[in-house]
């Protein structure tokens, strides 16, 4: 199998094989964002790593440039079966294994087993699944979704039961699967952000941001939400006050909203700009699972967020301290104007973001999470 090189090998590091769903896309996607950042930790800590996805992915030449830099090997993903085909060839050389997502877990778990004996395997939630589907079944009422739900819990369990640890991204997740899946061994490492230190001050900003792509249920369900119900109500108590709603390929559901004072902008490759100048973040979702990148991304550049219950789900803010919190529309939007209004408040809540993403969320963090995970599966280093 040829493999694409990434430099010369250090033949003392432990050899790490990552498996996930598609070549990563950190400006498109959270959880792409997140797969880098673990990279990286995984390269500080002087593991070699090789890279293999389980579907083609159209950005290949951006993405494989991008590992490259970061001292990653490819599989070459262009013949067939590309993971499978590498696993049977050099599944003895791997000191490690780590499969991001259950349904990409579920696949090659047996083969992992089977033909990388030696190996410690890793299981990568992401964030659980089946407590999305299940939460996303009883909102919105269909039995489909729930359906869904329960064959991804019966795979979910199913890998977790068979790894050497399965990495979460909260305290809520660990609790829930350790109650499922009583003995597993569980490891939580959360998402991976970098403060900005020089935030913008109020003065100056405008409007509210929506960050999230419509692929992904809770995103187009929560935007749907917001501008259908909150929306309506927050226009007549801040006339002229605009949306802009972040994320690819916007559906028709989306974009009938578009107006002058909601602006459907699509993919945008560095939110920065729109960060800093922005008053307010919102994560109106009422669904999913895991921690939301777009709260903690927020927080990350000082921008304060009003988010729903399940938005805030697994980060450690209170309503009021760090974020606001609200879940029926008149409050959420009420909220809104309070923080729009109040520069004393926007400003607690921009320091109070940023001290809590660097306690809880931070590089040097998840680099400890990452190395307590290894010394439990006594991996040398």
């Amino acid at each position: 199998m040829e493999i694409s090189k990434a430099g010369d090998r250090d033949l003392r590091a432990a050899r790490l094989l990552v498996v996930d769903a598609w070549l990563p896309t950190p400006d498109r996607d959270a959880a792409s964002y997140q797969m880098m950042q673990l990279l990286r930790v995984f390269r500080q800590l002087s593991l070699e790593i090789t890279f293999g996805v389980d579907a083609y992915s159209p950005r290949r030449v951006e993405s494989l440039a991008m590992l490259r830099a970061e001292g990653v090997d490819v599989i070459n993903h262009q013949v067939d079966r590309p993971v499978l085909s590498h696993l049977r060839e050099q599944g003895d050389r791997y000191e490690l294994i780590l499969l991001s997502r259950a349904h990409v877990a579920r696949k090659y778990i047996d083969e992992v087993r089977r033909f990388a004996p030696r190996a410690k395997l890793i299981f990568d939630t992401t964030d659980l699944s089946f407590l999305r589907g299940v939460r996303a079944a009883k909102v919105t009422g269909n039995a489909g979704l729930m359906r869904q739900a329960l064959d991804a819990k019966r795979d979910e369990l199913y890998v977790a039961r068979g790894s050497d640890i399965t990495l979460v991204v909260s305290e809520a997740e660990r609790d829930l699967l350790t109650r499922e899946c009583p003995g597993i061994a569980t490891g939580v490492v959360s998402l991976i952000r970098e403060t900005q230190h020089s935030v913008p001050p109020f003065p100056g900003r405008e409007g509210i941001l929506f960050i999230g792509a419509a692929s992904h249920l809770p995103n187009l369900d929560g935007v749907l939400h917001f501008c259908g119900q909150v929306l309506p109500v927050l226009a007549r108590q801040l006339p002229g006050i605009n949306l802009r709603i972040i994320g690819s390929n916007p559906p028709e559901a989306v974009r009938q909203y578009a107006s002058e004072n909601c602006l459907v902008v699509g993919h945008v490759p560095d939110l920065t700009p729109l960060l800093n100048r922005s008053v307010l973040s919102i994560a109106p979702l009422r669904f999913g699972a895991g921690v939301k990148g777009k709260v903690v991304t927020s927080m990350a550049h000082g921008l304060p967020v009003v988010a729903s219950s399940i938005a805030v789900e697994g980060i450690p803010a209170l309503d009021g301290r760090d974020v606001l919190v609200a879940d029926d529309p008149d409050t959420f939007a009420d909220k809104i104007v309070t923080l729009y209004r109040n520069e004393a408040l926007w400003s607690q809540l921009s320091r109070n973001g940023l001290g809590l993403v660097e306690r809880w969320f931070s590089p040097a963090i998840a680099r400890d999470a990452v190395l307590a995970v290894l010394q439990r599966l006594d991996v040398r280093l």
